[in-house]
């Protein structure tokens, strides 16, 4: 049940704004903003004659060029040295090149002692 006369919404003068930027784009039609926004053609013809100023600035803010942060060049660190393999001396406790087991078999091995199903 609805008691009393409907009341018109009371627009923000930052949310009239906004929609008056709408119509200013190239190639925009006015009424289809007003019915988007669910306003009367007129209503919104008066808020661009009203607030057009505004709607321009608001335009020119978000056109305004990109800006870059400065950039700021450091010197630069040495390269760390660098080691092989191959150049790192092989300890005692290391077996000898002719004794060294295949990665692959190793992997085997460990895999068969842990998941070995004993019988």
């Amino acid at each position: 049940m609805i008691s009393g006369p409907e009341r018109r919404p009371d627009w923000p003068d930052a949310e009239k704004i906004a929609i008056v930027a709408e119509t200013l784009e190239p190639g925009v039609n006015v009424s289809e903003i007003a019915r988007l926004h669910d306003l009367n053609p007129q209503q919104l013809f008066g808020w661009r004659k009203r607030w057009r100023a505004e709607a321009e600035t608001l335009i020119a803010e978000r056109q305004l060029p990109p800006t870059f942060a400065p950039v700021v060049i450091e010197a630069a660190l040495p390269a760390p040295a660098t080691t092989t393999l191959a150049s790192r001396p092989v300890p005692a406790s290391e077996p000898s090149d002719d004794r060294k087991v295949p990665l692959t078999r190793l992997i085997a091995q460990w895999f068969n002692s842990k998941f070995r199903e004993k019988g």
